[in-house]
């Protein structure tokens, strides 16, 4: 269907492997902002849950971001709105 999900999250966080994603996520949680992210490799499944999960917080007084460690190969990323971005990389030499 081509639904974008609702932009009901603070912004989008872009990280990979070994760049600190789990301190972010600690940090974020001692401010109370929560994390929506995709938990497994099954498009549709995955798109699913986060747009439930988007829902959940927009009925709800808590903050929330959207995480993304895993941006290859995902189509479905596309429907992500983007408004404001952090990103945390490795540097390569």
């Amino acid at each position: 269907m081509n639904l974008p999900l609702p932009p009901n999250y603070e912004f989008v966080f872009w990280g990979s492997h070994g760049v600190g994603n789990f301190g972010f996520s600690n940090f974020m949680k001692k401010l109370n902002i929560e994390r929506i992210y995709y938990e497994n490799n099954n498009p549709f499944e995955d798109y699913y849950n986060c747009y439930n999960k988007i829902l959940f917080f927009k009925k709800s007084d808590n903050k929330a971001y959207f995480q993304i460690r895993e941006y290859l190969n995902q189509k479905s990323y596309w429907l992500v709105s983007v408004q404001n971005n952090i990103c945390i990389s490795k540097r390569s030499n």
